[in-house]
């Protein structure tokens, strides 16, 4: 049931929802652009150091958060993971996402090795945009459509791709659909340091969507804020 539902929140998120729709493709795409994936397998990731890393931050965010100004509190950010639930199937976790926090399911792209690293120990934030870029800042990215996460990927040996499902806690967001955003990218990763003690934020939606009709981009920068709770692994169909 596990692989079927997952299959579910990748079929209904391997498009883009701006112009593009399901032809949207990125400059970092470097894989050829399929009509579907295909999920082949499903392996629920258990990383107790983390796991607990993610918690404790889960609820230093969550603080932040209720003690903000009602103005200061938006959620509906109509983010597109949620049309499909997780809860109650066999392997999924016990507790359910908080949306009222901006807690979510995010896709993330990476290669088998890549993947390894970040199941085995977490993010490395020393390495925070150096593979393609930092265009919002030099935090860890991750996308709502399962197509753009399919940019980043890289098939193994049976020609299967991975990808992870995060649960991501994103707190209270900073919006930005500023053109060229590599302009104030030192800014934006400024406003999220420190969470609401510090910048004032916990995250950046880059809103390539309506400026390029691409996709929207969900930013961390600290790795806390993630827990990488599934590898997918996928075959692309032609």
């Amino acid at each position: 049931e596990l692989v079927a539902r997952i299959q579910e929140m990748v079929d209904a998120t391997f498009r883009g929802w701006g112009h593009l729709g399901y032809y949207s493709s990125t400059r970092d795409r470097r894989n050829p652009l399929a009509t579907s994936l295909k999920v082949e397998e499903v392996v629920h990731i258990e990383n107790a150091m983390n796991y607990f890393s993610f918690w404790s931050k889960r609820a230093e965010v969550a603080q932040e958060f209720h003690a903000l100004a009602a103005e200061d509190k938006k959620t509906d950010w109509g983010l597109k993971t949620q049309q499909v639930s997780l809860h109650g199937i066999p392997g999924a976790p016990e507790t359910s996402l908080d949306p009222a926090i901006n807690e979510c399911w995010l896709w993330h792209g990476t290669s088998q090795v890549a993947a390894e690293g970040i199941t085995d120990s977490d993010f490395d934030m020393g390495r925070a945009g150096s593979k393609v870029g930092s265009m919002f800042g030099r935090g860890l990215y991750f996308a709502e459509s399962c197509m753009k996460a399919d940019e980043y990927t890289a098939q193994d040996k049976r020609n299967r791709c991975p990808m992870l499902l995060c649960r991501v806690v994103l707190g209270r967001i900073h919006y930005c659909d500023a053109k060229y955003p590599h302009s104030i990218a030192d800014e934006l990763e400024a406003k999220c340091i420190g969470g609401a003690k510090g910048g004032g934020f916990h995250a950046v939606l880059g809103d390539r969507e309506k400026v390029r009709g691409t996709f929207r981009e969900f930013i961390i920068f600290d790795n806390d804020q993630v827990y990488p709770e599934y590898l997918v692994w996928y075959s692309r169909v032609p």
